[in-house]
């Protein structure tokens, strides 16, 4: 059976869990193995994440498989749209998997159409490596209790922040989300989404409403947003100071992207950049694992 990695909803709870135990119990994340000897893997990117491309090309390396990167100047996106049986085939006569960058997932259908591994790598609807390697950071340093964690979305909707909002399915912690105006699309989805959840998720027009008493502040994404805008929804120290005494900062989004945020904070003791980091090379061993156990 052909397993593919769109969504946390796709994927399920049991699925999440394991995938999130797993990858817990990896003793050095930067184990090299060869889990992936003789599997090559194309990583279709239609836009550009040099984070991204590193930490997947890492798990793949350090797991002895091989890697072909297909870049979005090459406009393959338009050709999987037009001739998605011909591109694929092509693809699954060549390669062993897929990774994908850019594309919306929950359109994905891969299951009728694929009969190779397919694994989002970052999607603007959804991001399930990273939701599940944040949450794994907010249990190691939560003491692997979720149940009165309050964590905060300020800034712009990633994939990841979708994710988050399908992960309060799953995991027992309250979400707060302050969303800038000009995000008005994925505003109205989002809080469609956890209307029909029914799990603890807030939405607030200020950031300091949304930030007060958190114990992670998620920076998220300053697409869309001007100048003038910026400086609204910078996150300064002065806007932090309305977090929980032992608040703790992740990006929900690539550095340049994210919204302002000060230097100090986000390579600070607050900061959990570096455990962001390991734990979504983590959760991607686990999921190539995962995909692959069961062909």
């Amino acid at each position: 059976m052909v397993r593919h990695i769109t969504t946390l909803q796709a994927l399920g709870q049991d699925t999440v869990w394991l995938l999130l135990k797993q990858a817990r119990g990896i003793p050095d994340a930067k184990a090299v193995d060869d889990f992936m000897t003789d599997r090559t893997i194309v990583q279709m990117f239609s836009k550009t994440d040099m984070s991204e491309r590193l930490c997947t090309t890492a798990a793949v390396r350090q797991m002895s498989g091989h890697l072909v990167y297909v870049a979005p100047e090459d406009k393959w996106q338009s050709a999987i749209e037009e001739f998605p049986l011909v591109l694929l085939g092509a693809v699954s006569y060549y390669m062993d998997g897929m990774f994908v960058y850019g594309l919306p997932a929950k359109p994905w259908k891969p299951e009728k159409e694929v009969t190779f591994p397919v694994i989002n790598c970052g999607a603007p609807d959804a991001h399930p490596a990273h939701a599940i390697a944040d949450i794994i950071c907010m249990l190691h340093a939560s003491r692997n209790d979720l149940r009165a964690v309050k964590a905060c979305w300020l800034g712009c909707a990633t994939g990841v922040l979708h994710s988050l909002v399908q992960a309060t399915k799953f995991f027992p912690f309250a979400l707060n989300i302050a969303m800038p105006p000009a995000d008005v699309v994925d505003s109205s989805l989002l809080e469609a989404e956890a209307k029909e959840l029914k799990t603890e998720v807030a939405f607030f027009d200020s950031p300091v409403d949304a930030v007060k008493d958190a114990d992670y502040v998620f920076i998220g994404s300053r697409r869309q947003l001007d100048f003038a805008m910026l400086q609204k929804w910078q996150v300064s120290p002065s806007l932090l100071s309305f977090a929980a005494p032992h608040f703790r900062v992740m990006l929900g989004t690539y550095p340049v992207d994210a919204l302002p945020l000060d230097a100090s904070t986000l390579i600070g003791k607050r900061s959990l950049l570096l455990m962001q980091a390991e734990n979504r090379l983590r959760v991607y061993k686990r999921m190539l694992h995962w995909v692959y156990e069961s062909m």
